[in-house]
């Protein structure tokens, strides 16, 4: 077979990864604004704040699966940047400190 009819796959396996974490974000994004709305220890304006960029998180993981041009590699490093801020936020909210996560 000619090698240059063949295309690149790893132009559709970086796609299908893109996709993947994006669509994992936005499962746990979501899961993670009902339960920290849910928590009845954490302070009423912290609970508010952290459902709120939870939201966010969430919302835009699902523009990046409807709208590819607005996720990539960026997208990725920004989320997960996003999401360890909002796992230690969190921690600290409930009063844990950094010692829970």
């Amino acid at each position: 077979m000619n090698p240059s009819v063949l295309t690149d796959p790893r132009h559709e396996a970086r796609a299908l990864v893109q996709r993947y974490l994006f669509a994992t974000f936005a499962v746990v994004g979501l899961c993670a604004t009902v339960l920290v709305v849910s928590n009845p220890s954490t302070p009423q304006p912290a609970r508010g704040m952290l459902s709120l960029a939870f939201a966010v998180v969430a919302l835009y993981s699902l523009a990046a699966l409807r709208w590819p041009r607005c996720g990539g590699a960026g997208g990725i490093v920004a989320l997960c940047l996003a999401a360890l801020g909002l796992v230690a936020a969190t921690s600290v909210a409930n009063g844990g400190g950094m010692n829970i996560p």
